[in-house]
């Protein structure tokens, strides 16, 4: 007998077979009609599927008419497979092998990767979750070429067109398109070289010069707000559009700044630290992605890497 599978856009097989016009059944089926041929008994091949007697012996009744066969006749306390059945069984196993590899998740092997993946993150996340990410690619993917790009220029398009694999943001983009995932929460701390006291009394905080990571030249801060709505307003000594340009422009200065606690990790690891004198809430940064690359098994292997970092740094 020959039988030729296909998949419809519901998802369910259609399977064709000679001098018939179709027979439509899912997978579930298959594995019903095997069950039964396997066992030899009805009861058992239902205990087996968990699933009640009359569901097994409404699909043989089912089979049994299409097929203008019994299937299966008595045989003392069992059944005994028609030739027919026996036919059919060994045409099905191999189909029911090849929806298994279908429905398994492809393996994915990081080694012989060699495609380009893009991820868009602020300065404070690369800071912070870039450097061992890389140190895994490296090693585990040598092949995988990373661009990070700057968060602040994204767009949802980005994602659409795959311009963009991950994100790494507090902002975290609405529609049921995109999938998030909590990576940490951070507040916001002021940093200070050691030997210029700390500034945690709001006196000495206003007193005090201050440098901030700035993108744009009318870009006004959280904290800026939270300052002018209590009547206040610092002076700004020292602007800068990099993270990494901050320690050594602060060491052996008075400058402070105000940035997550979680950067203490990286480059403000050698300066102190005191809480801002002035309540800021605490933000939640999240992994976001397109629901499209939700089983892209590059995308998984990386996101699995990320949240790994992110238990390891605990943040």
């Amino acid at each position: 007998m020959d039988i030729v599978i296909h998949e419809n856009n519901k998802g369910r097989l259609i399977v064709f077979m000679r001098d018939l016009d179709y027979l439509d059944m899912d997978g579930r089926g298959l594995r019903l009609f095997l069950a039964v041929f396997d066992e030899g008994s009805v009861t058992v091949a239902a205990q087996r599927l968990n699933v009640t007697q009359s569901a097994v012996s409404h699909m043989l009744d089912k089979l049994r008419e299409i097929l203008k066969d019994p299937l299966f006749v008595r045989s003392g306390r069992g059944i005994t497979p028609t030739p027919r059945a026996v036919a059919l069984a060994d045409e099905i196993r191999p189909i029911l092998s090849s929806l298994k590899k279908l429905a398994d998740p492809p393996v994915f092997d990081p080694s012989i990767c060699e495609d380009e993946f893009v991820i868009a993150a602020s300065g404070y996340q690369r800071e912070l979750i870039m450097p061992p990410l890389l140190k895994i690619i490296r090693k585990a993917a040598p092949g995988l070429r990373l661009k990070i790009t700057d968060s602040r220029f994204w767009e949802i398009d980005m994602f659409r067109n795959g311009q963009c694999d991950l994100m790494i943001t507090p902002a975290a983009p609405d529609g049921l398109e995109f999938i998030q995932r909590r990576l940490f929460k951070d507040r916001w701390v002021c940093f200070y070289d050691t030997a210029s006291g700390s500034p945690a009394e709001m006196k000495e905080f206003l007193r005090r010069p201050h440098a901030k990571v700035v993108f744009t030249s009318d870009e006004r801060s959280a904290l800026d707000r939270a300052l002018e709505a209590e009547g206040h307003s610092r002076h700004i000594a020292l602007r800068v559009s990099s993270f990494s340009a901050l320690p050594n422009l602060m060491r052996g200065t008075d400058i402070i700044i105000a940035q997550p606690q979680h950067i203490s990790k990286t480059i403000m690891r050698d300066f102190s630290q005191c809480p801002l004198p002035i309540m800021l809430p605490e933000f939640t940064v999240y992994l976001v992605w397109h629901t499209s690359q939700s089983e892209n098994p590059l995308n998984r292997w990386l996101r699995q890497e990320l949240l790994n970092i992110v238990r390891q740094l605990r943040l």
